[in-house]
């Protein structure tokens, strides 16, 4: 499975996720997370701002979220506290 990130991100339009996208095997997918899981596993503060401090690490653990899936996901692919915290022990 080819994952790749395109690094373009933005604040929902309602403000309580962050959009960003993701290819998989060529299947664009957007991935939101939503301001309180941003708040309740990395960090309060402005949401862009938290995400962009720790896009790696967000897009890593997404990464294996997909991966353990097995397949393409369906649009859009909601990040919870739930799926960060497993995918942070796989």
């Amino acid at each position: 499975m080819t994952i790749t990130f395109s690094g373009d991100y933005q604040r929902d339009a309602d403000r309580v996720a962050v959009s960003f996208e993701t290819f998989v095997n060529g299947t664009r997918v957007v991935c939101k997370i939503a301001e309180a899981t941003l708040e309740d596993w990395f960090e309060n503060g402005d949401s862009l701002e938290v995400f962009r401090k720790h896009q790696k690490t967000i897009e890593g653990l997404t990464e294996r979220i997909i991966e353990k899936r097995h397949s393409i996901p369906q649009n859009p692919l909601f990040i919870t506290y739930d799926d960060i915290e497993a995918a942070s022990h796989w």
